[in-house]
């Protein structure tokens, strides 16, 4: 005998990134080992310097990621009958 039981799930995880705001008429941005600016909605209607130093400028956006995840489990079950120590003798069936 034997049953099988089968379970089945999905889950889903969603990273949403917000963008920074940063709104100047002049927009002066200074760093002696670097700048880093990530992921920043940056408007200057003037005069705009990135001064980064001695370090490396980095500019970048973030992406929005969704990650699907699905998942099965089976667990089975059996069982057996077994019968031990017993012995069958002759039998003899007589017709008239």
């Amino acid at each position: 005998m034997r049953t099988d039981n089968t379970t089945q799930s999905t889950s889903t995880t969603g990273t949403h990134h917000k963008a920074g705001e940063i709104t100047a008429e002049n927009l002066n941005v200074q760093g002696n080992t670097g700048i880093d600016i990530y992921g920043q909605n940056i408007q200057s209607t003037g005069v705009t310097v990135l001064d980064h130093g001695q370090g490396t400028l980095n500019i970048g956006g973030y992406e929005d990621k969704t990650t699907t995840e699905n998942k099965t489990h089976t667990e089975s079950i059996s069982a057996e009958i077994g019968v031990r120590n017993a012995y069958l003798t002759d039998c003899t069936t007589f017709r008239n």
